[in-house]
């Protein structure tokens, strides 16, 4: 199994991607496709998710190991970069791939406790 991203085909990545979709989620787009992260054919919520967190590096890496156009310094670089979302549906941080799976939830704890000091809560 490799552990390089793809470009998107539009099937499903594993069974458990075939299962149905929570049905109270909100999210209005496919849960079931494989899709672009980068590039010319990017989804929008990555879009969006990119463009609202700063970048987690200023290298993208080698242009002759990456296979999407155009690069941009917000892309995605690596398939475990992580981002939090607020309640509100804000991106609040963006994490490199790399990044200690205990520094995200420390940061995810800080975050949780800072809005309910302010009394903020999700619905």
């Amino acid at each position: 199994m490799s552990m390089e991203p793809s470009p998107s085909t539009g099937r499903s990545t594993s069974p458990s991607s075939s299962m149905p979709a929570n049905t109270s989620s909100l999210s209005t787009w496919p849960a079931t496709e494989k899709g672009d992260v980068n590039g010319e054919k990017e989804q929008k919520v990555y879009t969006f998710l990119k463009n609202s967190c700063p970048p987690t590096s200023e290298l993208l890496g080698s242009p002759s190991r990456l296979f999407w156009e155009p690069m941009k310094i917000h892309d995605i670089r690596w398939n475990f970069e992580k981002f939090l979302v607020g309640p509100d549906g804000k991106p609040i941080m963006r994490w490199y791939h790399r990044t200690p799976v205990s520094n995200v939830k420390m940061d995810i704890l800080a975050y949780m406790r800072e809005q309910a000091a302010l009394g903020v809560r999700g619905k």
